[in-house]
This record gives C-alpha cells, sequence and structure tokens, in this order.
C-alpha cells in the first residue's frame, strides 16, 4: 500500500509498525531481491524556500560548580529536597 502526504515545512513524519509478527520471505524472493537495483530519491527544492532554521544567537552555558549537600535524616532529606525543587521551580 502507499500513500502520499503533503506536508508543509518543517514537519516530523514518524512510522509506526503494527502489532503483527513480520512476515520473513521465502528464499527465492530473498535471492531475487539481490538481483534488484536501489532507487535513489534525491529532492530538489527551489532556491526561493527561506531556510528552515535560522540561528539567532548562540551563548556560552552558566558554568555552576556549586553543590548542596543534604543532611539529616531521610525524611528530612526528602523535605529539603522538596524546598530545593520549589526554590528552582522546577515543581508546580
Amino acid at each position: 500500500m502507499t500513500e502520499s502526504i503533503r506536508l508543509r515545512l518543517p514537519a516530523v513524519v514518524t512510522v509506526q509498525t503494527s502489532g503483527r509478527l513480520p512476515r520473513y520471505p521465502s528464499l527465492s524472493n530473498t535471492l531475487r531481491s539481490r538481483k534488484q537495483t536501489i532507487d535513489r530519491f534525491i529532492p530538489h527544492f527551489p532556491a526561493s524556500l527561506p531556510p528552515a532554521m535560522e540561528t539567532v544567537a548562540m551563548t556560552d552555558p552558566l558554568s555552576e560548580n556549586a553543590c548542596e549537600v543534604l543532611e539529616g535524616s531521610p525524611v528530612e532529606k526528602a523535605d529539603a529536597l522538596l524546598r530545593l525543587f520549589n526554590r528552582k521551580g522546577w515543581l508546580r
């Protein structure tokens, strides 16, 4: 089965196989396939298309060497970790 779909760029395409077991080719079909040529497709885009991606800015990441050691019982450590996550804004 062949299906053609036109998409505007940029696009993400995924292919999912069915839940069925694979069908293995017979020996005669395997031997016959060795003689087949592989078709190659090279897309040609018009020069008038805008670039798909553009670099707006680049910066070096901030260097943070600070670490925080949590001390206390496991319950106190869990509370301290929860407060840390809230302070960093990692929990909502």
